[in-house]
């Protein structure tokens, strides 16, 4: 019977679900936000033991978490904050109580039936949040009110990113102002009628929005969300609905409470989506794609397939359903099959498929990720009548490999035991914030990669679905983590949404003191069921980045080590037969480049020597790990350096140290200690020496006087045996032996212009050489294309952008390591400049500025093209420099561009 649909038509058919893009189009608006004004009478001084949502929240210079008074203005600017606790009906409010307003979502599970009782000012307690339908009370959410003069922009956008820096803000989010935002956009709907009478169903979907929403369709009142990192579904039919395109979608966004200790933004940050299906259809997230291998092989074996698709029937009556499935490998058929079920008027149902044998499947690994694709139909009506069509069709990438954990010897993929050579990251981007577009997710992974990486932590919440699906194509494996310990409808929505991913091997509930609850063990370990019902065949394991979960009786199937390598064998002692992995470790920083600390200028030299009280150097923290076979890797804090955090300094840095990649995503030092460890010397030889050889006296050289015989520590990264220094006079300063995963040190160099360079041997040959020499004073710019993201053309849909370099250079073509030029990025046609990033964390110009000083004699520049160019300039100048000119090609877009914002 398929068969014979496949061949009718090869595309499946048409179904009658429709998908929309939300993403353009939106006018904007933010608001000035009046802080509420906090103090020991309206928040009472043992408020910490109830400020369970906010109280992570704390900045240092107000006491930290837990004091009474950073629990205080951590809440201050919401008037719903933890000072209230919901009280089921004849309850006394007996402390603890886990319900309390602020903690994300857990007044959702709370009885309906019940009151507020709390402290202090009684005008502040809680407004009942109104029912699907309630007319809105504000002018921005009716549809009358004009907001023409609002600026047009599109989503994914983050309005707090393009603020100007204050000092007074808040450190640990990168000094930037947070606020509240309203955005508002016209809905076309041409089957308004048939979704309010029930004959179609329809939801918005909104993938992320930071941090609090609230959402009106035609001044109706349709849901809200406290979780700026899952996604949310709002049915529409509760709004007053219009044929046409009259109707007005308003989103109240409320960033003034950032939901975590780092930068997280704010606005409609990921995408919007509007889908319309019939009554009988799939349930978002409904489709799940298991597979087995039931074989034996590292890249291909015979395997199974056992997929559940979710069924919901809407109409008044029962329904024989019929369900079509095919999978595909790279577009070629592989197997099909067929099912029927009855669904009962008004059923939600889960429906297993039969399982399907593939002999010799593609297995998925970081060395071959192979995809298929599979496509399940829902048809009400028989297939062979004419005219016939689908109810209901979804696709779903999926992959086929074999995941196993040793509690001695560490996890296995296909049989093959593979070291876990991670990082951990955080969700924003230079210039961008936390609107990322799909396209760069791709990027950030294979920078990564570039030295080394095989694996990404979600750092600290579930991430875009598009890094998840880059991931998936480009070999990475993922710890995908939940925000927070306790919130059963946060893990469910990650796991469903999820687990077609092959990449992912672990699932995570929390992070550090984002696990601490009432009953924290209690709470984990109902989460860990949930990831286990909900997705039992894949072989992830469940963890978190907990230490207080390790040891005697972990509520974890993966225990994960939060630093602390030195209790990595008592912890295992402890609980022999349960894996193990380094889930954080590291936190070294560094800062592209420089030799020295500066703490009034807040840069941090890049050599692997600094870190804080609970981090350990790169060399320190990898040898625990690479050398105990029952760890199974680890991630790196951080890949790449992120807005806030900017330990160990405060202002003027915005951003963090912490990457072995800076903001721009050049590479520091460090990046090429990673390469040297994560690579075999058969593979690929690699040297790397440092620091730069540039020490005249117009560079923060410390020289008084001339340089000439000024000293330097000298160091080399290599995966070589033996590594020899050549000073520029030309004699030897001595051959040593290279060890795995640490370094060779020269101290105290005399400084002397010209070329010093290393040789890196390998049986007593030299196989590599690696050369820093004195460069000239800087003449000129170069400017280019970053690993390729725009190298292509740049696809002009309002999303996709270009990165650029631009490097000072001397007349021979080096770089000058110590320019710090003043640069302006433009461009003649074609495109807009949104901005540009050094690497600098105490760089002040703001995120949307074209014009930076260079950092390390380097600077990177984002750039969106226009609707209708064919080609794009892009213009970089200096005082006294030659100016250098870059051509892109733009691909024009496909789909409709109509009310595209150009500009943000």
């Amino acid at each position: 019977m398929l068969l014979f649909v496949v061949l009718v038509c090869p595309t499946l058919c048409w179904a009658v679900r429709e998908v929309e893009n939300l993403d353009h189009g939106w006018r904007f608006q933010k608001e000035e936000q009046r802080l509420q004004q906090c103090d020991s009478k309206t928040f009472p001084d043992y408020l910490p033991g109830r400020c369970m949502g906010l109280a992570p929240q704390g900045r240092p210079e107000d006491g930290g978490p837990g004091s009474a008074l950073a629990c205080r203005e951590a809440c201050c600017a919401d008037a719903s904050c933890n000072a209230w606790q919901w009280c089921g009906p004849n309850s006394a409010c007996e402390s603890p109580n886990t319900c309390f307003k602020g903690l994300i979502d857990v007044e959702r599970n709370c009885s309906r039936h019940g009151h507020w009782q709390g402290e202090g000012d009684s005008s502040r307690r809680p407004e009942p949040e109104p029912t699907p339908g309630y007319p809105c009370d504000v002018p921005q959410c009716r549809s009358n009110f004009d907001d023409s003069s609002w600026p047009l922009v599109n989503v994914p956008h983050d309005f707090v990113v393009s603020g100007d820096f204050d000092k007074r803000a808040d450190k640990s989010h990168g000094y930037l102002p947070y606020g509240v935002a309203w955005y508002r956009r016209r809905l076309c709907l041409q089957d308004a009628v048939a979704i309010s009478d029930g004959s179609k169903h329809s939801w918005l979907e909104f993938e992320g929005v930071m941090v609090k929403s609230k959402v009106w369709l035609n001044g109706a009142f349709l849901g809200s969300h406290f979780s700026g990192y899952t996604p949310y579904l709002l049915d529409i039919s509760p709004a007053p609905l219009k044929s046409g395109c009259n109707n007005l979608l308003a989103v109240y966004v409320d960033a003034t409470a950032p939901d975590g200790w780092w930068y997280d933004g704010g606005g409609i940050y990921r995408h919007v989506w509007l889908t319309t299906v019939p009554p009988a259809h799939i349930v978002p997230w409904g489709l799940y794609a298991p597979a087995k291998v039931v074989g034996h092989g590292e890249n291909s074996a015979d395997a199974e397939v056992s997929p559940r698709v979710e069924l919901v029937n809407f109409f008044t009556t029962p329904k024989l359903v019929r369900i079509f499935c095919v999978v595909k490998e790279a577009g070629r058929f592989v197997m099909d099959q067929e099912l029927s079920t009855w669904l009962a008027a008004g059923e939600t149902v889960d429906v297993p498929l039969k399982t399907m044998h593939i002999e010799g499947a593609n297995l998925w690994s970081p060395r071959s990720p192979a995809l298929y694709e599979m496509t399940v139909q829902v048809w009400t009506t028989d297939p062979q009548q004419g005219g016939a069509a689908p109810d209901d069709e979804v696709t779903t990438t999926f992959g086929i490999r074999n995941v196993s954990w040793s509690p001695d010897s560490g996890f296995f993929i296909n049989g093959v035991p593979t070291k876990i050579l991670g990082t951990a990251n955080h969700q924003d981007y230079a210039v961008l914030g936390v609107a990322v577009p799909d396209h760069l997710q791709v990027h950030r992974l294979r920078k990564l990669q570039q030295f080394g990486a095989n694996a990404w932590r979600t750092a600290h919440n579930p991430p875009n679905e598009a890094l998840l699906a880059a991931a998936d194509r480009l070999g990475i494996l993922v710890w995908d983590e939940n925000h927070r310990n306790g919130q059963d409808s946060e893990m469910e929505v990650m796991i469903k949404r999820d687990r077609n991913h092959p990449s992912i091997v672990i699932w995570s509930i929390c992070n550090e003191r984002l696990c601490d609850t009432i009953d924290a063990r209690g709470d984990a370990k109902r989460l860990k069921n949930i990831a286990h019902r909900l997705d039992p065949h894949m072989g992830r394991v469940v963890s978190a980045n907990h230490n207080p979960f390790n040891g005697r009786a972990t509520p974890v199937d993966l225990m994960g080590f939060d630093y602390g390598p030195e209790m990595y064998d008592k912890w295992h002692a402890e609980a022999p037969t349960v894996p193990a992995i380094s889930s954080e470790t590291s936190s070294a920083y560094s800062d592209r480049g420089l030799v020295f600390n500066n703490r009034l200028e807040g840069h941090v030299r890049d050599y692997d020597t600094e870190h804080p009280s609970w981090g350990q150097t790169a060399e320190v923290a990898w040898q625990a790990i690479l050398s105990r076979p029952f760890v199974a890797g680890g991630f790196t804090w951080t890949g790449w350096d992120y807005r806030g955090e900017p330990t160990p300094y405060s202002w003027p840095d915005v951003n963090s140290h912490f990457g072995i990649l800076d903001t721009a995503g050049f590479w520091k030092h460090r990046a090429h200690w990673y390469l040297a460890c994560w690579t075999p010397a058969s593979d690929a030889h690699v040297l790397h020496l440092l620091p730069h050889w540039n020490w005249d006296s117009n560079t923060t050289s410390r020289c008084v006087g001339s340089c000439i015989g000024h000293l330097v520590d000298v160091w080399a990264y290599s995966n070589l045996e033996e590594v020899e220094l050549i000073h520029p006079n030309g004699t030897s300063l001595g051959r040593q032996k290279a060890t795995q995963c640490s370094h060779v040190e020269w101290p105290s160099v005399a400084y002397m212009p010209g070329e010093l360079s290393a040789r890196g041997y390998v049986d007593g040959k030299v196989v590599k050489t690696s050369v820093v020499r004195t460069t000239g004073s800087p003449v000129a710019l170069r400017i280019g294309i970053i690993d390729g993201v725009g190298a292509e053309g740049i696809v002009a849909n309002g999303q996709d952008v270009g990165l650029v370099f631009v490097e000072v250079v001397d007349d021979k073509g080096d770089v000058v390591p110590t320019a710090s030029n003043l640069i302006t990025v433009s461009t003649q046609s074609g495109a807009v400049v949104l901005g540009t990033a050094n690497g600098d964390p105490s760089s002040l110009e703001p995120n949307d500025s074209p014009q930076r000083q260079a950092f390390g004699g380097r600077l990177m520049a984002v750039v969106r093209p226009l609707p209708g160019a064919s080609h794009a300039t892009v213009v970089a100048e200096a005082k006294h420099l030659a100016s250098a000119t870059l051509q892109l090609k733009v691909l024009s877009n496909l789909g409709n561009l109509s009310g595209v914002a150009l500009f943000v």
